[in-house]
């Protein structure tokens, strides 16, 4: 009988295998690489995440100061400088990024339920993310002010079939929104159903839109730069939304959960869009309404990131004794002079001069 392993060693048959000791061993390293790994892409993330918030304060603050006819730096009315920014078409950068849909942690985090998170595609055109059996969804919008009135075809809890019109109401423009996109993609031409989905939204739904004609009206409004869309006709072949009553789904009382009971896709699949209030776990920043536009003091506080929805700051002292650090226990802020500090909380008092004029 041949007892040797493979190598040059020559052992019993008994000792080319491995014991339970030595595999436990060897458990035990992977559980400890992992430990020392994860946090550490953890606080890689978190730097990534809190370098794109100070970038964002910085452009921020470069667009809130005007110069006047002769030359002077003044500010706008803080009531006013969402829509300032939003007029040039730079509501990307209105909010902290806490990552794509699938926001870790709080009560906040997007939960999934048969729904893969992705990185939005360079095209939406089907047959791009194939799946016989995945729902795919991402983030298309945070934040962002609607440059238009929007049209959506579900805007109140109930179970839609073929009637997806019943609760049609129109978003009007200058609304903050977080907008998500869910698409099932089969693979081919192949016919597949998907039943029993469902998400649960960080953030209020304010509607849905589902039908073909209604998501391909509102891509210029919400649609994301540089994603291809598809354009089919308003229904039939090649309808991007539901039709023929193939697709039932819920909105869920708590107006924050869709629920997919059958999405059946013949060719090409199923593309939903989901608007809802902004997600208070995603970030944003808000300005200091005690600021003098025509006088601002160079080490007042112009900008804070603020753990809410995207609002400004009615009363500063009421508001910052409930700040929440954001990044490694600090808040950034940016001052009037341009630049971007990360202060602890306790820094943000109510009667802290860096409120004041």
């Amino acid at each position: 009988m041949d007892n040797t392993c493979v190598g040059r060693w020559v052992r019993t048959s008994r000792a080319c295998a491995f014991t339970l000791v030595e595999l436990l061993v060897v458990v035990a390293i992977i559980v400890i690489l992992v430990g020392i790994l994860v946090p550490s892409l953890r606080g890689v993330m978190e730097r990534g995440y809190d370098a794109t918030c100070k970038a964002n304060m910085h452009s921020l603050g470069q667009m809130m100061h005007d110069k006047g006819p002769d030359g002077q730096r003044t500010i706008p009315n803080s009531a006013y400088w969402m829509s300032s920014v939003g007029a040039v078409g730079a509501q990307e950068i209105l909010r902290c990024p806490m990552g794509h849909f699938e926001a870790v942690g709080g009560s906040g985090a997007v939960a999934l339920d048969g729904i893969t998170a992705i990185t939005p595609p360079p095209t939406l055109i089907f047959n791009a993310v194939e799946s016989d059996t995945t729902i795919h969804g991402f983030y298309e919008q945070q934040g962002y002010i609607l440059p238009s009135d929007v049209t959506v075809d579900i805007s109140q809890p109930g179970r839609y079939d073929n009637n997806y019109s019943a609760t049609t109401t129109v978003i009007p423009a200058g609304t903050v929104v977080d907008c998500y996109y869910l698409w099932f993609d089969p693979v081919g031409s192949s016919s597949q159903t998907v039943n029993d989905r469902s998400v649960t939204m960080p953030g209020d739904i304010l509607g849905v839109i589902v039908q073909s004609q209604a998501l391909h009206n509102s891509d210029a409004a919400l649609g994301m730069a540089g994603v291809e869309y598809p354009n089919p006709p308003a229904d039939g072949a090649g309808a991007r939304g539901y039709e023929n009553n193939a697709e039932q789904v819920t909105l869920q009382e708590d107006m924050r959960t869709f629920y997919v009971h059958k999405w059946h896709s013949t060719f090409p699949g199923e593309q939903t869009r989901i608007l809802t209030v902004p997600s208070e776990t995603s970030g944003s920043y808000a300005t200091n309404p005690l600021i003098n536009p025509q006088t601002p003091r160079l080490g007042q506080i112009m900008l804070l990131e603020y753990s809410s929805s995207l609002v400004d700051l009615e009363d500063a002292g009421e508001h910052a004794a409930a700040l929440q650090p954001r990044h490694f226990g600090k808040i950034n802020v940016l001052f009037v002079n341009g630049s971007v500090k990360a202060l602890p909380p306790e820094k943000l008092y109510v009667d802290s001069p860096l409120w004041k004029p």
